[in-house]
């Protein structure tokens, strides 16, 4: 089979190589090479490409296995291999990551070799060895080995020395940080003791100058208000100047109280969510996906940032692709091209997808972020390209496309700040606690301006009043001369209790940034603390396995040679002659070991005893055969279940939407049914998700407006007997209106007792205006209104005393105007 023919049948499976498919499952061996599909994926990785890109790659995944313990930071790599150029390192490392060899620890910051590195190189071992009996590279290839093991023994000596002058740095360092440690501890709570003395302070300075600012402020109106009191016109000027402030106060008031409802009703909405909620538009098209029966998911939902230092970086590249919809199933493209292009849906749908590397570069933006679900690879491609860096100053100096920790992307085009407001974060559950608090600092805000406007009413409150007053006759100047003294008291008091006042604020406001700053301080100081013990006690383990394995191989070394010296004396002395031990030499420095052990070999499997029944090896195919149809029955099984558990799913959602349908319906009938009745109704619509907790809070809430008086609830006690019945009848016939049946069915009992004349008139009118089908159930009035909404009256009567039957039903029926 020429090249051609290979990169043709690339493709195929391995049955298709045979003439009869069927029979490469009849070879055991066949069977034993298809179960190490991994080991044949990694040795296809490394063996792939020109001849000396694949020795490069042999010679460092030899390198990397000799490492002890099979682990090695960065750093200990870039010095192990500080003769190969920086990008041909990266490269190796990269197909080393890819195929499974090499594997990234973010926690601990190192690389280590996986099973499968130790099984590959389990088949790579004899490529260092001698290859036959003449071969002249067998003395070579054993002075390298040795070279190597010295060379790794004295890396670890230098690295334990340095270690250990390491260790004696961080202990001074640990005794110096805990003294300083501990006086700002003593300085903090020294500060917060002065700091809350200096709040009372300011708390008693504020209260002293309260009452004597407002009798001074009284004064000075009183004052202006005696220059007009006199000026009918000016007066009446005044009079509407404060009355049009009153006015602009009273919009600034509800004109905040709105913003602050607005963003209450943002975080209310908030509480219980694990995910921040998406727009009104992208909820439309999911929902669309969902009836249409494309399974798919979007990336803000299956997209988590690992490190907060990075989520604002994170944050700013995903912010356009936060809506970007993942197909599960190709084929559904079209389909869901089509409901895009119908609902103008704005984001991407990609039906290319991939799941996320395990082992990324770790200086990628991509090895902070964790992925529960596929996503597009030129997303992928993309977020692997973007280097974190410290600065803008490192990234330019690396060159390429990179990032910082405040989000200043740098790509192709050239630099720029993708920096999002936290109250927009939309990843993982921090995003909806850094909404919340970009919320709650809002609120907080909006308070500050309400207290402000609330402030400025009273005053603008009290004006009006003493000018009102002014008008009806009541004399500012009197009040001014009767209380001439307490006013000119006021005055020279007012600028020394201000100055206390500030002094006071100064001396707060200068304990609490110190107060700050040492609670900061010891923060740090705790934090470097905990840092350097942790890195002492990690020098420390390391230094102590360093000991343990030297001295574990100390002991073998000395165990070993008080062997040989032993058996060295009881060698016949011909043993030890120059031509025997040349001999030797000879037979056991190249390829003649490997015949010797398998003449052995060959020699214990003649002699021995082993096993002779060749059943064996049928039993054991069959058994093999049998564990692979199990597990193609668990298969099925558990695709069946994924299935089920997927159509349980649906048809929740689906059952969800028929709910939302219908209270909307709902509310669209009670505010109608509140039109026929001149009362204005307004309800709150629940939010409904597919989530148990959700539902169970979920409730309705109805408002009632009667007469232009304010929102009343369902139970408020405030409403009248006659708008109790309205509300009720309401809620009821809402219920049973439909498309086909606009009035729907109700029977009604009593509905016009302890009503007066106009609210009986009042609810008759309501009823004939729903084109409602009713019965109503009244006791025998004179009040005539109570038959006005009926157009059939039946009166029944009770059996008389001593009487058979009782009366004849008497029947009633309202005569239709001809035309």
């Amino acid at each position: 089979m020429d090249l051609q023919n290979e990169q043709e049948h690339e493709g195929a499976s391995f049955e298709a190589y045979f003439r009869d498919p069927a029979s490469a499952a009849d070879s055991p061996l066949a069977w034993a090479v298809s179960q190490r599909a991994a080991v044949l994926d990694a040795l296809r990785g490394l063996f792939s490409g020109p001849p000396a890109v694949v020795q490069l790659r042999v010679w460092c995944f030899m390198e990397l296995v000799s490492v002890p313990h099979g682990r090695i930071t960065r750093e200990d790599l870039n010095q192990l291999f500080h003769l190969l150029l920086p990008q041909a390192l990266d490269n190796v490392l990269k197909r080393f990551r890819d195929v499974g060899l090499l594997v990234w620890d973010a926690t601990s910051q190192d690389y280590s070799l996986s099973i499968l590195a130790r099984q590959v190189h389990g088949l790579l071992a004899p490529l260092t060895q001698a290859t036959g009996d003449d071969d002249d590279l067998a003395p070579l290839l054993a002075q390298v080995d040795v070279a190597i093991r010295l060379r790794e023994l004295h890396r670890q000596r230098v690295h334990h020395a340095a270690t250990l002058r390491q260790q004696a740095t961080d202990r001074a360092r640990l005794l110096e940080l805990s003294r300083q440690k501990e006086e700002a501890k003593a300085q903090a709570l020294q500060l917060g003791e002065a700091r809350a003395g200096a709040q009372a302070a300011l708390q008693e300075a504020s209260a002293n100058e309260r009452p004597v600012e407002l009798l001074v402020k009284h004064a000075n109106e009183l004052l202006e208000l005696a220059k007009v009191e006199g000026d009918a016109e000016q007066l009446t000027a005044r009079l509407q100047t404060l009355q049009a402030e009153k006015s602009r106060l009273d919009g600034r008031w509800h004109e905040l109280k709105s913003d602050r409802d607005r963003a209450q009703a943002s975080l209310d909405q908030l509480q219980g969510q694990r995910q921040a909620p998406p727009p009104e538009d992208v909820s439309r098209f999911l929902r669309m996906l969902r009836q249409a029966g494309i399974a798919h998911h979007v990336l803000a939902d299956v997209i988590e940032i690992t490190d907060p230092q990075w989520r604002d970086a994170a944050e700013g590249v995903l912010r356009g692709s936060r809506w970007v919809v993942v197909l599960k199933d190709a084929g559904d493209e079209v389909k869901a091209m089509e409901l895009a292009e119908r609902d103008r849906y704005r984001h991407y749908v990609v039906a290319q997808a991939a799941e996320a590397p395990k082992s990324p570069d770790p200086s990628s933006l991509l090895a902070v972020l964790r992925f529960a679900d596929t996503v597009p690879t030129w997303l992928l491609r993309q977020l692997e390209q973007i280097r974190r860096v410290a600065n803008p100053a490192e990234g330019t100096k690396r060159g390429g496309e990179w990032i910082t920790p405040k989000a200043f992307w740098r790509d192709s085009r050239g630099g720029r700040s993708v920096w999002v407001d936290p109250s927009q974060h939309q990843f993982g559950a921090a995003a909806v606690a850094a909404r919340r608090e970009s919320i709650e600092k809002r609120l907080e805000d909006l308070d500050k301006q309400l207290g402000q406007v609330a402030k400025d009413q009273a005053t603008n409150t009290r004006q009006l009043k003493a000018a009102e007053d002014a008008a009806r006759g009541v004399s500012a100047a009197s009040e001014l001369v009767r209380r001439s003294d307490e006013f000119e008291q006021a005055r020279q008091q007012l600028p020394h209790l201000i100055q206390a006042r500030k002094s006071a604020a100064q001396r707060w406001q200068t304990l609490d940034t110190e107060h700050g700053a040492a609670n900061k301080r010891e923060s740090a100081l705790e934090t470097d603390y905990k840092r350097v013990q942790n890195a002492l006690e990690e020098s420390e383990r390391n230094a102590r396995r360093y000991v343990g394995e030297w001295e574990e191989k100390r002991s073998a070394l000395r165990q070993r040679s008080s062997e040989s010296a032993t058996a060295k004396k009881n060698f016949p002395a011909r043993w030890l002659r120059k031509e025997a031990l040349e001999a030797l030499r000879k037979t056991y420095q190249n390829a003649t070991q490997a015949r010797l052990r398998g003449e052995a070999v060959e020699k214990d499997l003649t002699e021995g005893t082993w096993e002779t029944d060749p059943t064996v090896e049928e039993k054991h195919t069959l058994m093999a055969a049998t564990v692979e149809g199990q597990k193609q029955v668990l298969a099925q099984r558990e695709a069946s279940n994924n299935s089920a558990s997927v159509a349980v799913s649906n048809a929740r959602e689906r059952y969800i939407d028929v709910l939302r349908s219908t209270v909307r319906r709902y509310r669209k009938n009670i505010v109608e049914l509140g039109q026929l009745a001149g009362v204005e109704v307004s309800a709150d619509l629940p939010h409904l998700d597919n989530d148990d907790t959700v539902l169970r809070q979920a409730e309705l809430k109805v408002n009632f407006n009667f007469d232009g008086k304010g929102q009343i609830g369902l139970n408020d006690g405030e409403a009248s007997g006659g708008q109790q019945v309205i509300k009720s009848l309401i809620l009821l016939v809402g219920l049973l209106k439909d498309e086909e049946t606009p009035g729907g069915f109700v029977f009604i009992d009593e509905p016009f007792a302890h009503l007066d004349v106009r609210n009986i008139q009042l609810v008759g009118h309501f009823l004939k205006s729903t084109r409602a089908q009713y019965v109503l159930t009244t006791p025998i009035t004179h009040n005539v209104e109570v038959f006005e909404p009926a157009d059939v009256t039946l009166v029944t009567s009770k059996k008389p005393a001593g009487a058979r039957w009782a009366p004849p039903i008497g029947v009633l029926k309202r005569r239709v105007a001809q035309p």
